[in-house]
Formats: structure tokens, sequence, C-alpha cells
């Protein structure tokens, strides 16, 4: 696990479950930003220079280590209760994907991005000027 004053990351094997077939290893790196502290992100190597990356609620990965959470795009739930890997289904037009992530590098990885930035203090490290000028296409001034 990396962890820089405002990068948390990990890298992790993950399975893609294929229908019919058995589940394939990927790399992945799971990470997190102060700068974006709603969210994570997770990036899945696909082959040896491409990658598909998903950016998703924080608060939808930690619902979902112990009980389904999400709706529509990502939904995130654990594979078995008790323990055992968390499922990670993400759609989108042009196809879907249900990986299996290894649950203690999960929740390892959350209980780091909450060192970084502790649960209800997300508001303090967001830049809302940052955000409206990235959606406008404006500066700060306008």
């Amino acid at each position: 696990m990396t962890i820089r004053h405002d990068c948390v990351a990990a890298e992790l094997t993950v399975r893609l479950v294929q229908p019919g077939g058995p589940p394939l290893p990927l790399a992945a790196r799971i990470r997190y930003e102060q700068d974006d502290p709603f969210a994570v992100t997770v990036d899945f190597h696909t082959g040896p220079d491409s990658m598909v990356t998903w950016t998703f609620a924080r608060d939808l990965l930690r619902d979902g280590v112990d009980a389904p959470s999400g709706e529509g795009d990502v939904q995130v739930w654990p594979a078995k209760l008790g323990g055992g890997p968390v499922s990670l289904e993400v759609s989108s037009p042009s196809g879907h994907a249900l990986f299996e992530l290894p649950r203690q590098k999960v929740v390892a990885f959350l209980e780091r991005t909450y060192a970084a930035v502790p649960l209800d203090t997300e508001s303090r490290h967001f830049d809302v000027e940052a955000f409206l000028s990235t959606l406008t296409g404006l500066g700060p001034e306008g």
C-alpha cells in the first residue's frame, strides 16, 4: 500500500468472474485522492498497455464490504456472509463486468483513506470552486 500526503493507493489482484468459466485474475490499482474526497478509483489492467478505470463513491465501497450497496452502474456486496471477497459489479452502455476483490486488502485500504480524510470531513477537503470551474470551463475569475 502506498501513502502520500494526498493519495492512498493499493495494488490488488482481483478476479474477473466469467459466466461459465473460471475466474480470471487481473491486476488492479485502487486509489483515493484527497482532492476528490468522496470518491475512490479502481484501475483494472486489462492488457499490457491498457486499463479500464472506474470512479465511484468511497461510501459505496465501505458499505458494500458488509452489505449490498449501490444502484445503477456500480454495485458492491460481500460475496459471502462472514468474510470472503467483496463483489464489485460495474455496468456501462458498452457492457458490464463482475469482479471479486480481496476483502482484507479493501478494508485495509479504506482504513488508510479514513486516516487521510476522516469520515464526515470530506467537505473540508473538497474544492468547490475548482469543481465548478471544471464543469463550466471557466477559470476562478469567471
